[in-house]
């Protein structure tokens, strides 16, 4: 698998190709659909943060999508989790709860799809998954190691815990990526809400001789003095991170603050499409990036659909209600949902996923016992998936 259908371009028209195993598998659009004959009833367990509307939103209607294309033959009985609590016990205790009614009900489920965030809901998520010994698709944010529960999964559990960066968590590994290829020894890096840095702070520039400082926009002080503040540390290196109107209110202030010389660098990153950076001469349009920037250069990265795949990205907007912005999180959620279940239903056909698989209640479960799983390859199963979306 090789095309992704979108591309991340620059004003410079600078491409950048950020490679990180599945997770730039993932959104694909482009590939073909296997006919398939025999309708395959999965039970799945969906957890979502409360926060996560946009996952929420395409969760529904990757479901829509397969009922209304009855020649996939799927047929997903779902049942759902929601994580609104900083209370992990309480959130396990809903898990369980949901987990052990579905047994008693003889519907123990075939695939947990996790689109938590981070923090609490992630973490509790995780950590049932891997006790229980229960098929796992996560888009939670972290990179390697930032998953604590799964940091030291051995070869079987790996198999079948398995997690794709989203759009938002890939999007500051750029950072990343431009300080190493630019030998950068400085850099100030601000971000918005849209974007979760609390498992960033450390290792974001880790084993990189870049002396750096992360703040968030807005947090504690005006922007126009957060810029100041890092200019007085000695940084010339500047990275934004976030929606348009963080970038424009930066950019905006760094104009105010006479911020761009020559020995200053400027890089903004979004997952917003269609964006571009414009003289205030400009006028305002959807989607677009404006600001009182004068004599400025700034690189600016954000994505956009590969040509050929447009008209399938508008038809399932149009045709399914895929909506919720920024567009690519919303074809990732979209996309991951589908994959999950095909992979499971080719395990199913190829009579690879366990008919006999042993269960055991939170209750039942001890750490001297736990589920034991072996040859369940849900990881190759999801690297097989050939996917094509539209009517």
């Amino acid at each position: 698998m090789s095309t992704v259908w979108f591309r991340w371009s620059t004003r410079e028209k600078i491409k950048m190709e950020l490679r990180n195993g599945l997770s730039l598998l993932l959104i694909l659009i482009c590939m073909t659909l296997p006919c398939i004959v025999n309708t395959t009833s999965i039970n799945v367990l969906f957890v979502n943060d409360i926060e996560n509307e946009i996952a929420n939103n395409a969760f529904d209607v990757a479901l829509k999508y397969l009922q209304r294309n009855t020649d996939i033959d799927i047929q997903p009985d779902v049942t759902r989790v929601t994580g609104n609590s900083t209370d992990a016990r309480e959130f396990l205790d809903q898990l369980c709860k949901v987990y052990n009614d579905s047994l008693e009900e003889k519907k123990a489920p075939h695939v947990v799809i996790d689109t938590t965030i981070a923090g609490v809901p992630s973490e509790v998520v995780k950590a049932f998954t891997s006790a229980l010994g229960l098929p796992t698709l996560s888009a939670s944010h972290g990179q390697d190691g930032d998953l604590r529960q799964w940091r030291n999964l051995d070869e079987e559990k790996s198999k079948f815990l398995i997690q794709i960066m989203p759009p938002a968590d890939m999007l500051p590994e750029a950072i990343r990526s431009v300080v190493y290829e630019q030998n950068i020894s400085n850099a100030g890096v601000l971000f918005d809400d849209s974007v979760v840095m609390d498992h960033k702070y450390k290792s974001l520039l880790q084993n990189l001789p870049t002396r750096h400082v992360i703040i968030k926009v807005n947090e504690s002080m005006p922007v126009k003095k957060q810029i100041q503040k890092l200019r007085d540390l000695d940084i010339f290196n500047f990275f934004i991170v976030g929606r348009l109107s963080t970038i424009k209110d930066v950019l905006d202030n760094a104009n105010i603050n006479k911020f761009f010389a020559p020995h200053f660098a400027w890089h903004a990153f979004t997952l917003t499409r269609n964006g571009m950076v414009s003289s205030c001469l400009c006028p305002q349009e959807d989607d677009q990036l404006r600001c009182s920037c004068k004599e400025s250069t700034v690189i600016f990265l954000h994505p956009e659909p590969e040509s050929e795949c447009k008209d399938r990205l508008k038809e399932i907007e149009e045709t399914y209600g895929l909506e919720g912005k920024p567009e690519i999180t919303s074809a990732f959620y979209f996309d991951f949902t589908l994959r999950a279940l095909l992979a499971i239903k080719s395990m199913m056909d190829k009579g690879t996923y366990p008919k006999d698989m042993n269960y055991v209640t939170c209750d039942e479960y001890t750490e001297d016992n736990p589920p034991v799983r072996t040859d369940l390859d849900y990881r190759t199963a999801i690297i097989e998936v050939r996917v094509m979306y539209g009517t």
